[in-house]
């Protein structure tokens, strides 16, 4: 049809139109050299015409099949961002608007194969907002909904990468079957990835049942599902059962030459041998060298978390070492996403307000200008309008500002979360007791820290954390820094009457705010303290729901005159305390107090910090 249609053009403007409509068939082909061929040759004589809204969505068309050509199958995401945007702006100047979300989603991909997550999900949700804009149809939101759930899901942010899976899981029904797959697979590996093994073998059940319905048996999505299916039941430990689906799709994998593939497939092998005590075999999977070029950090670390489970059991520390550390480079990098992506989306919030001030400026001055010859009721409109814009201004205003101190708090956040822990300075240490290590009480030393490390990352990264995951932390730091305080501490945590683990599990505060408090204890009151040293926590409830922690030591008390120096920890949460409250009706508070023996001597300080139920989170 397009070489029909070129034959038949009666101008350049029209052959051109049909010819880039073969450039995408070349592709559809996997013939990139041949696509590329033709878009060059299409915009070198586009480039040069006069533009008008149909010549643009013509460059459009050709840009995106030339992103396409080197996304897909170059693998150069950058030069294809470069093309996408470039795409993107000729199709909003364009009569092909409608085409605009597609190129939105390929640009949202090339950003996710580059690793720029925050951008990723600029681009799904820009392609969102014109899928709703220019009124088409729902379904276009299915596979931008899948995005963004994939997008969050590497980010570990499971409450919004659940969020956009169950969106879309209501339009199943809708969805062909490839994308009924990439769903269920999607909604698999969520639950997976949350460590949620028996819902996540329910969806590859489901997924399985799905291929044999379509006649699908023997297809490769269906080897991937049974390599997924085989990883988590090794993690339910059914591991006849494991070595079953992980041996067909090795099987499979091997005869197609699928690195990516077999890398996943090689990882729950040596799961598998772990697990059997199979050690020969442990010891070839994990000397394996077949890290493809591009995989994911979800199965990077699905490998190293095998790995390191082979080189604990086999006293090679050092190795272990090496392996955390790639894994914490990995998960640093996470982290930043994680904090860019709050960055990103704050921002966002603001420019969404901005850009509905303006939309209502000049809505005002159109009616305005429709009401000129009324010069009474012109002014009484304009006065409400007048009044009706300082309003919005002020209220534009007042979320700036809340926004800034919301950016504050991350940007502090995330300072403090590196200099308490230094990463040069742990990997220093972790040195020096892999080389000196002498038996198991060191080697449980450095375990020991690495389960601290990894804590710190997770809790860092993320705004609020349950009151166990808080607890359980502040007491691996504790068992951590009794080296440095002394044989004479005691550390003792205290639960009140109808607090259990339960409860603690379910209850919410923001991430690392007992841990400040203790750690100010011991830096401030503990460590260089003559004689025996105290660190008590006392959790109870606060009779309307809440939750108070106090943090009590046998110091020499708080001194004000102190906190100009050495007060960032309690900066941070009271900069945090701020923002809560101003989305919170329930306060948060914090109050500091010395306590005084019977002779009114001080000896000691106590750090209370009361959370409300249903806190929202920042």
């Amino acid at each position: 049809m397009a070489e029909q249609g070129m034959k038949e053009a009666k101008d350049s403007a029209e052959y051109y139109e049909y010819y880039i409509r073969l450039g995408k068939i070349y592709l559809t082909e996997s013939e990139p050299d041949s696509a590329t061929a033709v878009t060059d040759r299409t915009l070198h004589f586009l480039e040069k015409q006069e533009k008008d809204a149909h010549t643009e969505g013509i460059i459009g068309f050709a840009r995106n099949c030339k992103g396409v050509a080197l996304h897909s199958f170059r693998r150069q995401p950058k030069e294809a961002i470069r093309q996408y945007r470039l795409s993107y702006e000729a199709l909003m100047r364009s009569d092909r608007m409608e085409t605009a979300p597609d190129v939105c989603a390929n640009l949202a991909d090339a950003y996710s194969f580059d690793s720029d997550l925050p951008n990723a999900a600029v681009w799904y949700r820009r392609a969102l907002f014109l899928v709703d804009s220019l009124q088409l149809e729902p379904t276009r939101n299915i596979t931008l909904y899948m995005g963004l759930g994939r997008v969050y899901m590497m980010l570990e942010d499971y409450k919004s990468a659940k969020k956009y899976l169950d969106a879309t899981e209501k339009m199943y029904n809708l969805m062909s079957p490839d994308m009924q797959i990439y769903l269920i697979t999607s909604i698999g590996n969520y639950h997976y990835y949350k460590k949620e093994y028996k819902e996540a073998l329910k969806q590859f059940v489901r997924l399985e049942k799905l291929h044999e319905r379509l006649d699908m048996g023997k297809s490769y999505s269906m080897f991937i599902c049974k390599v997924n299916m085989a990883d988590v039941l090794l993690n339910l430990n059914r591991l006849d059962e494991a070595e079953k689906y992980v041996t067909e799709a090795d099987t499979f994998f091997t005869a197609c030459d699928d690195a990516v593939a077999l890398y996943y497939t090689h990882s729950v092998e040596l799961g598998l041998a772990m697990k059997r005590g199979n050690m020969a075999e442990a010891h070839r999977l994990a000397s394996l060298d077949d890290t493809p070029e591009s995989v994911e950090p979800g199965l990077k670390a699905i490998r190293n978390k095998y790995k390191r489970e082979y080189y604990e059991a086999t006293g090679n520390y050092r190795m272990a070492f090496k392996n955390l550390s790639r894994e914490m480079h990995e998960t640093d990098s996470l982290v930043n996403n994680r904090q860019h992506m709050i960055a990103a989306e704050l921002m966002n919030r603001f420019t969404q307000d901005t850009l509905q001030l303006h939309h209502q400026i000049q809505m005002q001055s159109k009616e305005n200008d429709v009401r000129e010859a009324h010069y009474v009721i012109a002014g009484a409109i304009g006065s409400v309008a007048v009044l009706m814009l300082v309003i919005a201004y002020g209220i534009t205003y007042i979320r700036k500002k809340r926004l800034s101190e919301q950016m504050k708090v991350f940007t502090l956040r995330l300072q403090n979360a590196r200099n308490r822990i230094s990463p040069h300075f742990v990997f220093n240490v972790l040195n020096n007791r892999i080389t000196t290590a002498d038996g198991t009480k060191e080697a449980d030393e450095l375990l020991l820290l690495s389960k601290l490390i990894r804590q710190n990352l997770d809790l860092t990264g993320k705004q609020m954390a349950t009151l166990e995951e808080e607890l359980d932390f502040v007491e691996n730091y504790v068992n951590v820094e009794r080296k440095t305080i002394g044989d004479d501490f005691e550390y003792s945590l205290t639960l009140g009457d109808g607090i259990d683990r339960k409860v603690l599990g379910e209850f919410m505060i923001p991430s690392m705010t007992v841990q400040i408090l203790v750690e100010n204890s011991i830096k401030h009151a503990l460590r260089g303290k003559a004689g025996k040293k105290l660190l008590h926590i006392t959790v109870r409830r606060d009779g309307r729901g809440g939750m108070t922690v106090t943090v009590g030591d046998n110091g020499n008390g708080f001194d004000i005159r102190r906190t100009a120096s050495t007060g960032q920890g309690l900066d941070i949460l009271r900069t945090t305390i701020s923002v809560l409250n101003q989305r919170n009706k329930r306060k948060t508070s914090l109050t500091v107090r010395n306590v005084h023996d019977t002779n009114g001597n001080t000896c000691g300080c106590e750090a209370s910090i009361s959370f409300p139920q249903g806190l929202r989170e920042i």
